[in-house]
């Protein structure tokens, strides 16, 4: 009985953090967790709760205790490595999902994360490999795209920018700020008629 009661308030937990109410969830996950305070799966949605309230610190701890108890679990670390990139420890989040990757290779949200981190570690280069690896798995992932895009731009690849942009045109059409950037790149090589076209297209 004690079994079914905690289960019933971990998908309680589960479902209200997917409605978006943070609170609630945090209430059911604690009511399990003081029943059981190494239960993995309340362990997650807490950490998770605790990421997107802006507590990166209180989501590490609870993050790593979740992924003792489950050390497999793709998507705690995904949560972990995300955690400790709002924590400002970038290489550490770097660290933690190259690992997630080498274990579910085919997994896109965690190269798109390990992608994230890297760009905030400044390594740039291998981030946009990390995008690229997401478009192979999910030709079209919008995120991915655009992230490419502006990683090459960031690195200085006008022209791999430019066509990764004119792509990302094509998935999401008329977005400004991506008609903008397309602008920018074509007036940065002086292709001021095309660049003007881009930024009428962008009004």
């Amino acid at each position: 009985a004690k079994r079914k009661k905690l289960q019933a308030a971990l998908e309680s937990a589960v479902r209200c953090f997917q409605a978006g109410d943070l609170d609630a969830a945090a209430t059911h996950c604690n009511t399990v967790l003081e029943a059981a305070p190494k239960e993995s799966n309340a362990l997650h949605v807490l950490g998770a709760v605790r990421l997107r309230q802006n507590d990166p610190k209180t989501a590490i701890r609870l993050l790593t205790q979740a992924r003792a108890a489950e050390p497999g679990n793709a998507e705690i670390m995904i949560n972990l490595g995300a955690a400790y990139r709002a924590d400002d420890q970038a290489d550490k989040a770097a660290e933690i999902l190259q690992d997630t990757v080498r274990r579910v290779p085919k997994n896109p949200s965690a190269r798109m994360n390990f992608g994230n981190a890297l760009v905030a570690a400044g390594r740039e280069p291998e981030a946009a490999q990390a995008y690229r690896q997401v478009l192979a798995l999910v030709p079209g992932h919008i995120g991915a795209q655009t992230e490419l895009a502006r990683t090459l731009d960031t690195i200085g690849d006008t022209d791999g920018a430019l066509a990764e942009y004119v792509k990302l045109d094509a998935l999401a059409p008329d977005n400004p700020q991506t008609l903008n950037a397309i602008g920018a790149l074509h007036a940065a090589q002086n292709r001021l008629e095309t660049a003007e076209e881009y930024f009428r297209r962008a009004l």
